[in-house]
């Protein structure tokens, strides 16, 4: 009757045995009878907590304008899902850090989960160890928001418009931002980020804004992309410098002999040379290009 969306964080069904209601807990406790104690015990460890509730059949899923709203909810089950980690992350992660890239993990799920999850994974969240909460972020103007994400590695519970922001904040401080997501409410981050990377796995509309796809839903493909692009860049560089040295040279001759009312010393046909001075040198020196930062 009311389905899930990333900003309702909840859906309902009404049927003969009443209204059933499942969601993230921190939503529905607002609307529970009793108090859950057992999840912030289960979120500090890094498991993803989802609860059924249920109310009476005419409590209702909407108000008198057609909304979304949730009635008095009787606890019922609570589920723990366990994200299992690949077993590449960790080791991309740690490459990743080490060339220099700054990671930020932005997530839909709670804020604690997330970290617990981040931590798992190598990554740094901090002198707290704690993460932000995507509600937190409404408030801020962009001053005060360049400040929070810039200190800030993990958020937690952010809807599609606050990861949009947070990639506009990353660029306006001169970052250079590289967006991966799989889910519909990720497509708007990854258009506002330089490079926007997408799974396979993921939703059709992700995969159109992309500019990568990884095909095999590894983002630990991206180290040794990042490295063959970083070697061909140095290449190119390496290259310039030579074809820029042979240039500046035939200048120097044109205007010396310009100068001195010399014919030119060599002819058109002799410009094959450059194939053992330029061409087969360039092609070596691509060769043995190294991956070192641009």
């Amino acid at each position: 009757d009311v389905p899930f969306t990333s900003s309702l964080r909840w859906s309902g069904l009404t049927t003969d045995t009443g209204t059933w209601v499942f969601g993230a807990p921190d939503v529905l406790a607002a609307r529970s009878v009793r108090p859950l104690p057992a999840v912030d015990e289960l979120t500090v460890r890094g498991l993803r907590v989802l609860l059924l509730a249920w109310a009476p059949a005419d409590a209702g899923l909407r108000d008198h304008d057609g909304h979304p709203r949730l009635p008095d909810l009787e606890p019922v089950a609570m589920v723990a899902l366990a994200d299992e980690l690949r077993p590449e992350a960790a080791d991309a992660i740690t490459h990743l850090q080490r060339d220099g890239v700054a990671l930020k993990i932005i997530s839909g799920d709670d804020p604690r989960t997330v970290a617990a999850l981040a931590r798992r994974a190598g990554i740094d969240t901090g002198a707290r160890g704690g993460a932000v909460d995507g509600a937190t972020l409404d408030e801020l103007d962009d001053a005060a928001l360049d400040r929070l994400v810039a200190a800030t590695t993990v958020f937690g519970r952010t809807a599609p418009e606050q990861k949009q922001r947070i990639v506009a904040s990353l660029r306006r401080q001169g970052h250079y931002v590289a967006m991966i997501g799989d889910g519909v409410n990720d497509a708007r981050a990854l258009k506002g980020a330089q490079v926007g990377v997408a799974m396979r796995s993921g939703s059709a509309v992700t995969r159109d804004v992309a500019d990568i796809v990884l095909v095999d839903d590894s983002f630990a493909a991206l180290v040794p992309a990042q490295r063959e692009g970083r070697r061909i860049i140095s290449g190119i560089a390496v290259s310039m410098y030579v074809f820029l040295a042979r240039v500046a040279t035939q200048g120097l001759v044109i205007v010396a002999v310009t100068m001195l009312g010399l014919g030119f010393p060599y002819s058109p046909t002799q410009v094959g040379l450059t194939l053992l001075t330029v061409g087969i040198p360039t092609l070596f020196l691509t060769i043995w290009a190294r991956p070192t930062p641009p």
